[in-house]
């Protein structure tokens, strides 16, 4: 599943994608479980007391939560990307220099 998903190494910037791959991800599920027919059978199942619906709506409400969290840590990291390329531009600049020498 997309949300156990890992880094692909431990960079920093890796960790950022991951993050952002999560919110993405979660956002998508999140609009599917708000379309009107999903709302509609929902509001159904809690009428008739569905055990099953009580249940639905947990899972609804973990996705809105792990998508909040998500979100938040994504933007969270939003300033590190510029300084981690800047960084990377003055390692490769450095690094580059040394092999002209």
């Amino acid at each position: 599943m997309q949300l156990k998903k890992k880094p692909v190494d431990e960079s920093p910037m890796a960790e950022v994608e991951c993050w952002e791959e999560k919110e993405i991800s979660l956002s998508g599920l999140n609009c599917s479980l708000q379309k009107s027919q999903v709302v509609q059978v929902c509001l159904i199942a809690k009428k008739i007391d569905l055990e099953s619906a009580k249940e639905f709506q947990k899972v609804i409400f973990r996705v809105e939560t792990l998508l909040i969290e998500s979100r938040e840590i994504a933007r969270s990291f939003a300033p590190l990307i510029n300084y981690f390329q800047v960084r990377l531009l003055f390692y490769c600049a450095s690094e580059s220099k040394k092999s002209c020498l």
